[in-house]
């Protein structure tokens, strides 16, 4: 252990050495980071320096790596909980190792939130029990899962990589949580405590950023560590000292979570609500940062695991599926407060029009023209190709226009199964790589299952149309009618200019006689997901419009508390400004507040077809639920159903029932198969809304 320690803290000599401390918002050419994207680097180079002179390199999850379920039985303790037994192993130059984990996991009609625990003490793995260093019992009864493993198996105290091993079997302890049905991936704590394991714990929780919330007892830190602090930036953490280990390292600590609280504000949010040091054993949860300091003890007790339990609670991570809208903007009556409509026509002339105008101008930006002129599609290649048995055309296009100030251009691919009568076409918005989309086939853009049920897959990639990165509006489609930097107040952002050009790929599909134009469904995920929600309310000519993972911004509600840390507007505004429209960061961190909501912007693709589609791994599938809930209203106008549905789906338990579907697939924030069937038989059950 003393190795391990004199490691540790000579690296942070190292770190610090006897010039001033850098500081933390200047990055290593000496560039100030003044915007939250700019963080983004930053936090890179912080993560290779702790990598470099602390911690030692991440270490890679071998190829053969493999996590066995041993057991499975109830947990005698608390009714209605389930006892696993796991075992993780992995080949090394040395042979087989391994470590084991048990996991108390309550049963619920929802996935259940999770506190991953490390110690030193065999025996609580073995015998899990109501012990204070890990309450099993009270964090289960609180309707919390909890996962604990053994340090000591992982890695021996005084191993010079001790600190990164035993971080790097936490993310394995994820790994297995995000693969298990009974809990939710986005909703993961870690927890441990000492300079050993509560350093590992930070470290975990700052370079795995999947980790929803760190929980790090007495781990050593002090103000020259701030900088490892802020890499938990925008996610929860909590800190706890004790006087045990002496009153100057308890105020190191509280300097360093102070200090590193700053970052916090990059996102708009609150990191520790308050900065004056705190009573014994007193916290104030209010922010995203939580510090507590106790009188004695060198190991977690009941009352730690308590604030953590509280401080998850006041952050909605418990009951989630129970949770319903705080006062959402009515549906019907329009934003001054003077009419409400109560019919189709009174939809479509009033209040159908106010909503798009009040989203074009407040939310994602109005674009400079609709059909540009001099509209081209120009076709680059054309051949014949066979997948998975059905005969289809492969065709390369580029569409160029050309704007008052320039010419623009981007390329889609379109692949066309071979059939006597026209085919339905689905528009993908693609956000990966550009090569990817023309030269690959995979389940993300599953060409596959779209043409072997006679569905015309068609994708552009939307980095082609304008970046998706902050470059002051210097390139790409802006440039054809702004100067580089130029911007209205009201001016399109990525997200417009994205949807704007799947329109334009809907031109190209009404010049095609082999496509029906009337079965046209755009798609698109998570940016592109909310692009694509944009681009069916802005163009009525798709009859199906599938946002799939959109989260915020998309087919997320405002007014709903889903868990913290999911994406605020505070978050979402702070990493991609130029998404938006410049008047939406107004509403930062005033998502109550707001007199829209997506609910009606979801109604606004009525009477068309609405799939909204997430995986278990996408925190904002319940807020996205009842947007389709509360948006379905507007579908009664037009003699339909809109979203059959008083709960939300279950996973893998698709919803298409009404003209408003909903399907969650077991798996993380992606789209695979399953996705694709699912669309195209909701839509073939609905006749494409024809």
């Amino acid at each position: 252990m003393k190795k391990c320690i004199f490691t540790l803290f000579a690296a942070a000599s190292i770190i610090s050495g006897a010039a001033e401390l850098p500081e933390l918002f200047v990055r290593d050419n000496g560039a100030k980071v003044v915007f939250p994207f700019e963080w983004f680097p930053r936090q890179g180079e912080i993560t290779a320096k702790y990598e470099r002179m602390a911690f030692g390199r991440w270490h890679t999850v071998a190829k053969d790596f493999n996590a066995e379920e041993l057991s499975c039985r109830p947990f005698a303790a608390v009714p209605g909980a389930i006892e696993k037994r796991i075992r993780f192993s992995w080949k090394t130059l040395y042979g087989i190792k391994s470590f084991d984990a048990v996991a108390i996991i309550p049963k619920r009609d929802y996935q259940v939130a999770v506190f991953a625990y490390i110690t030193d003490d065999a025996k609580l793995i073995e015998s899990p029990a109501n012990d204070p260093r890990w309450p099993v019992e009270t964090i289960v009864k609180h309707g919390y899962g909890t996962v604990g493993f053994c340090g000591n198996q992982v890695s021996a105290p005084t191993d010079i990589d001790a600190i990164s091993l035993r971080a790097w079997a936490f993310s394995r302890i994820y790994d297995w949580i995000k693969g298990e049905k009974l809990t939710d991936e986005m909703m993961v704590a870690a927890v441990g405590c000492g300079k050993l394991n509560g350093m590992a714990t930070l470290w975990h929780g700052c370079y795995d950023w999947r980790l929803a919330m760190t929980c790090a007892s007495q781990c050593g830190v002090g103000p020259e560590w701030r900088d490892l602090v802020a890499l938990g930036v925008p996610r929860l953490l909590f800190i706890t000292s004790s006087e045990a280990t002496g009153k100057e390292q308890v105020k190191r600590e509280f300097e360093a979570t102070r200090e590193a609280s700053a970052a916090w504000k990059f996102y708009r949010a609150i990191g520790l609500a308050n900065e004056k040091f705190p009573s014994v054993g007193e916290v104030d949860m209010r922010g995203m940062v939580a510090y507590r300091v106790k009188s004695e003890g060198t190991d977690l007790d009941a009352a730690e695991w308590n604030s953590y339990i509280a401080f998850a609670d006041r952050h909605n991570w418990n009951n989630i599926t129970t949770v319903k809208p705080v006062n959402p903007p009515p549906l019907l009556t329009t934003y001054d407060g003077k009419t409400t409509v109560t019919d189709k026509e009174g939809w479509e002339k009033i209040r159908r029009p106010e909503i798009v105008e009040y989203f074009t101008d407040n939310v994602y930006g109005r674009a400079p023209t609709d059909k540009p002129d001099d509209l081209k599609f120009t076709k680059k290649s054309d051949e014949e190709v066979v997948i998975d048995g059905v005969k289809a055309t492969r065709s390369l296009y580029t569409i160029s226009w050309r704007g008052p100030l320039g010419v623009g251009k981007f390329d889609f691919v379109a692949y066309i199964p071979k059939c006597e009568k026209k085919v339905p076409a689905i528009v993908f918005i693609a956000n990966r790589k550009k090569e990817k989309i023309l030269n690959e086939l995979n389940t993300y853009w599953d060409v596959a299952a779209q043409l072997k049920r006679g569905v015309a897959a068609v994708a552009f990639w939307y980095g082609d149309v304008v970046p998706d990165k902050y470059d002051n509006y210097s390139t790409g489609a802006y440039l054809c009618w702004n100067r580089p930097g130029e911007r209205n107040p009201t001016g399109w952002g990525a997200i417009t200019a994205w949807a704007w050009a799947a329109s334009r790929v809907m031109d190209w599909i009404e010049t095609v006689p082999a496509l029906d134009s009337k079965r046209v469904g755009v798609a698109g995920h998570s940016r592109c997901g909310k692009t694509a929600l944009w681009a069916g309310v802005r163009d009525e000519r798709f009859a199906l419009v599938v946002p799939q993972g959109s989260g915020r911004t998309g087919a997320l509600l405002n007014h709903v508390p889903v868990p913290v840390p999911a994406e605020p507007i505070s978050r979402i505004c702070a990493n991609f400004p130029f998404w938006f429209s410049p008047r939406y960061p107004q509403w930062s961190n005033k998502e109550f507040e707001t007199p829209f909501d997506h609910h009606q912007l979801a109604a606004c693709v009525a009477p068309r077809l609405l799939y909204v589609q997430d995986g278990t791994g996408d925190m904002s599938r319940y807020g996205e639920y009842w947007t389709a809930r509360l948006a379905s209203p507007v579908w009664e106008f037009y003699g339909c159903k809109g979203l059959v549905a008083d709960s939300m789906p279950k996973p893998e338990e698709p919803n298409n029932i009404g003209r408003v579907g909903f399907y969650v697939r077991n798996g993380p924030h992606d789209v695979e198969r399953s996705d694709w069937v699912n669309m195209i038989e909701f839509a073939e059950r609905h006749n494409w809304g024809r």
